[in-house]
């Protein structure tokens, strides 16, 4: 249990490291980001990928109060918009 908890530890630090940065829409949240947007707000739109992970994404967003305002451009900051 000892290996299993240090490389918990590890991975968790790993992942949780810098975590805030960038402060920036990057690019995969420029995509997932819009179809989420689209998703909360009951927009119609075409994607030929899969939509369950735009979904998940999407649902995440609804449950915690999201409302679908932040335009996810590449580049701009996150900011406040609930």
């Amino acid at each position: 249990y000892a290996v299993l908890g240090a490389i918990l530890l590890v991975t968790l630090w790993t992942r949780m490291r810098h975590l805030e940065e960038p402060a920036a829409v990057c690019w995969d949240e420029a995509h997932f980001g819009k179809f989420a947007n689209w998703y909360i707000k009951r927009e119609f739109f075409f994607d030929v990928h899969p939509p369950l992970g735009k979904m998940a994404i999407a649902a995440a967003g609804y449950l915690t109060g999201y409302n679908a305002t932040h335009p996810f451009e590449c580049g701009d900051a996150y900011e406040d918009h609930n």
